[in-house]
């Protein structure tokens, strides 16, 4: 009997949520890692659990993608506890990817991964809800936040918008608090100047009293 071959990933402890997947050993570009597994559903039923899951996404800020798109009558929804590859997270800079082979969805490597390395696959979010779902990879790649590849070029530049807008606002508050600064100060010295006049006053009138006797 043929013994069974080891998988080349374990579940460790990540810096980037939680649990996620790593390379037990250097994985080859091209090479299956997993297979993502899970329970077959109905489309109404999927899209049912995919507004929860976005429900409770957006109260904890944390990302959830367990669902796959199969065929046109049902989806995988990945969450249950015989499939380890749920744990896979998500990266910007991702060196797996997620493959559709006759309704059964695999993992493979993108590119060479080392040992050790943290595997990860591009969840595909949509551009519209990004602020509920943070990035926290840290890779150089990184745009923030959970979106799909060919979406990040659009959030980047929504994201400059987003900081030019910020900026501004701030810089425009900066203004306001410095000119009521200015305008506090011209106050004081108005004031002192006024409380300073009665006492020249006074020293002109005692200079004319005396100018008067001589």
């Amino acid at each position: 009997m043929a013994k069974k071959k080891k998988p080349v990933w374990e579940l460790r402890g990540s810096s980037i949520h939680n649990q996620g997947m790593f390379a037990r050993v250097n994985i080859k570009a091209g090479e299956k890692v997993i297979e993502y597994v899970g329970e077959l559903v109905p489309k109404a039923e999927s899209e049912k659990r995919c507004l929860e899951w976005d429900a409770k996404a957006r109260k904890s800020g944390e990302g959830l993608v367990y669902i796959f798109d199969l065929n046109e009558k049902y989806d995988l929804d990945g969450n249950t506890d015989d499939n380890p590859a749920k744990f896979i997270n998500h990266s910007c800079d991702e060196n797996c990817e997620a493959i559709n082979e006759d309704d059964r969805i695999f993992i493979y490597a993108k590119k060479d991964i080392k040992k050790d390395e943290e595997l990860s696959f591009d969840y595909g979010y949509d551009i519209e809800c990004f602020l509920d779902h943070p990035c926290r990879c840290g890779s150089d790649n990184c745009v923030g936040y959970i979106v799909a590849k060919d979406s990040r070029p659009k959030l980047k530049k929504l994201l400059r918008k987003k900081k030019k807008k910020e900026d501004e606002k701030a810089s425009a508050k900066k203004k306001k608090k410095a000119a009521k600064k200015t305008k506090k100060t011209a106050e004081k010295k108005s004031k002192k100047a006024a409380a300073k006049k009665p006492k020249a006053d006074k020293a002109a009138k005692s200079a004319k009293k005396k100018k008067k006797k001589s």
